[in-house]
């Protein structure tokens, strides 16, 4: 019902509130400065090969994000403006990703389903640029469809979940145990076995 609904996603709009107005009024920083530094990286050389001379994290593989955020400040007229505002486009991300998991297991999005955007470790990445969220939020849809996966049998969702598992890895390497899991549950699914403990 609506009420239920207006209920449900009322939290994640005040929390939303609370994002926007860091955002505005916090200096945009790195919680490592690698990932800032890779972005002007890309926007000044368009490349990231290998630099002997830069810091070691600058070279690590897993470039993903740095790479959307390069992409996203060179919008014309809203670019800065957007990576300023990272964490209320993260956090609209995250809501999404939600509703899409609880969609998934098949559950309604309870009213404290925001609580889940405002832990810590989470929160954090809404206020300052790091690439964790980023590269978990395809990785909790995939560990989501593999749980589900006897109830997801069409090959279009079993791509989807291949795709978001490449972009997790793409992320950040060590992501990489997801890719496993993601053929394990293709492995698991054909022979009639099932993730479920009951």
């Amino acid at each position: 019902s609506a009420p239920a609904a207006v209920r449900a996603w009322a939290p994640f709009a005040a929390l939303g509130l609370l994002v926007v107005v860091m955002n505005a009024a916090l200096p945009l920083e790195a919680a490592d400065p690698y990932h800032l530094e890779r972005v002007d990286r890309i926007a000044h050389t368009g490349t990231l090969a290998y630099d002997a001379a830069a810091h070691p994290k600058v070279n690590v593989l897993g470039w993903l994000y740095e790479l959307a955020l390069a992409d996203l400040r060179a919008l014309p007229i809203a670019g800065q403006a957007a990576v300023r505002f990272h964490g209320t486009i993260a956090l609209l991300v995250y809501a999404l990703t939600s509703a899409a998991v609880f969609q998934i297991i098949a559950v309604p999005v309870p009213p404290a389903a925001a609580l889940l955007a405002a832990i810590p470790v989470v929160f954090h990445q809404f206020v300052m640029v790091k690439n964790d969220l980023f590269g978990a939020i395809p990785a909790v849809l995939v560990l989501a469809w593999v749980v589900t996966a006897d109830r997801h049998r069409r090959r279009l969702d079993t791509a989807w979940a291949a795709w978001l598992t490449g972009l997790a890895v793409g992320v950040k390497l060590t992501s990489f145990p997801l890719a496993a899991i993601f053929a394990s549950a293709i492995v698991v699914r054909p022979l009639g076995l099932s993730w479920r403990i009951a």
